[in-house]
């Protein structure tokens, strides 16, 4: 793949060039602050069940957020919808049902309500409450549930103070409020605040105010139960084991809507979210997803990514954009839905339908006035197989050359040829695929992967 146009762009220094990674210098650039401390950086991704596989392993997200922590700070547990997919980083696609106001469906809500086929949204008759689960290094699994964030005893921020922040509406009539807090998961005992605080969502029509809730440091020994955890969430009916936080009367009152939730510290560091991942589906449904749903709900994600680097820090920082898919899209013979079709089986295929998600992406990202050098993408085709099911490894192989050929002197594409990197035999003879097949890795294939992706990045 390493050919003698590529070999002579390396002259002028823009581009990175290979033998496993090409195009866009900023990524490199991107990371190396990031890791420095130099900036916050977030890593956004897109893609399939490989960003968040369950079994054990929590996939290249969890492995991004592994190798950071070894490496530099973490600012940020991922800045999450309410709609969870496997267990690890749920898709911004999420249909909401509506919240009426005077009859009248808000506009500024309608624009949160997605082609998405699964959305989460959960009604109390005017009241909307999210509902997300979320364990964020992969170590202990639950299916979907009511129990907000989880922090796990050994979280770089179980120990240390932080800050708890909320996204949600505020209505111009009607507006309640609701509960925000932290407590021990086991006993529902609140650390912070010693009184639980009640945000109003009363006031003028806004569709992503942001309420901070700053949590007190507490030791592990003061923790019950195993595994010791410390849960962060909103409250609303059936959000918290009753009564919540062990308070009696604790609910909502009014009109609630709540969109996403984090954790953060003041600090300059890396986080990892994601934009749209889901197990099963091929590149070609995720740019469609993304394509369809409207810009104003990507642009209300991207917004307060950027929002919580400045509250973080003080000032806006940078975000790569990860799109890891292929395995699935051996399979998809649909039309790509860039502006090039053609089967979406084939390395055309596969560029075709990356253009489209980096259309939709930059399009939002312009749309908010952000400058255009504080946004980069990298892409990977699918770790690599042995097995002759579903074309094997022929069809990603060809996407792989597609993409390193399509972006090989892009100024904001970043390339990764984990092909080149590594080899199927090698992934099997180091036990790196999962029990269920080579389609998945362990939890030390995945952390393999992403450690050679970000270190031949950094040193390319």
């Amino acid at each position: 793949m390493y050919t003698s146009m590529m070999r002579r762009s390396a002259l002028s220094g823009q581009y990175l060039v290979g033998p496993d990674v090409y195009g866009a210098r900023r990524t490199q650039d991107f990371i190396n602050a990031g890791l420095n401390g130099e900036t916050n950086l977030d890593f956004i991704a897109v893609g399939d069940s490989n960003n968040l596989f369950t079994s054990g392993s929590g996939g290249y997200m969890s492995a991004i957020v592994r190798y950071i922590r070894t490496k530099a700070s973490q600012y940020s547990t991922a800045l999450y919808t309410i709609k969870n997919t496997q267990g690890w980083a749920e898709p911004n696609l999420t249909n909401l049902e509506g919240v009426a106001e005077n009859g009248t469906l808000i506009a500024a809500l309608a624009n949160l309500q997605s082609a998405g086929t699964s959305g989460t949204w959960k009604p109390y008759g005017d009241v909307v409450v999210g509902r997300p689960w979320y364990n964020e290094t992969g170590s202990i699994r639950s299916t979907f549930g009511t129990d907000g964030i989880m922090l796990f005893d050994g979280h770089p921020f179980f120990t240390t103070a932080f800050k708890y922040r909320v996204i949600r509406a505020q209505f111009a009539s009607g507006g309640g409020s609701y509960f925000q807090g932290m407590c021990d998961k086991n006993n529902g005992t609140i650390f912070s605040p010693t009184t639980v605080v009640r945000p109003s969502c009363a006031g003028a029509t806004n569709i992503d105010v942001a309420d901070d809730l700053s949590c007190i440091a507490v030791p592990s020994a003061t923790f019950t139960g195993s595994p010791k955890r410390q849960n962060a969430n909103w409250v609303g009916t059936g959000i918290f084991p009753n009564p919540p936080f062990g308070v009696a009367n604790v609910s909502n009152t009014g009109k609630f809507a709540g969109y996403y939730h984090c954790l953060y510290k003041n600090i300059g560091g890396c986080a990892v979210n994601s934009l749209f991942s889901e197990g099963g589906r091929s590149l070609r449904y995720l740019a469609l997803g993304l394509q369809t749903c409207p810009s104003e709900t990507i642009q209300t994600y991207l917004k307060n990514i950027r929002l919580r680097q400045i509250a973080a820090r003080g000032a806006a920082g940078k975000v790569i954009v990860f799109i890891q898919c292929g395995m699935n899209d051996r399979v998809d013979t649909g039309t790509s839905v860039g502006t090039s079709p053609t089967g979406s089986n084939t390395g055309a295929g596969f560029v075709d339908n990356c253009n489209a998600v980096i259309t939709v992406v930059t399009n939002a990202w312009s749309a908010l006035g952000y400058p255009a050098e504080d946004l980069s993408f990298v892409v990977m085709v699918s770790h690599p197989v042995v097995s002759t099911a579903s074309t094997g490894d022929t069809v990603m192989t060809a996407m792989a050359s597609a993409v390193v050929t399509a972006y090989y002197q892009s100024n904001v594409v970043t390339v990764f040829d984990v092909r080149n990197s590594t080899k199927g035999p090698f992934l099997q003879s180091s036990g790196f695929y999962d029990a269920g097949g080579d389609s998945h890795l362990t939890t030390a294939g995945y952390d393999y992967i992403a450690n050679e992706l970000i270190t031949k990045i950094r040193a390319a």
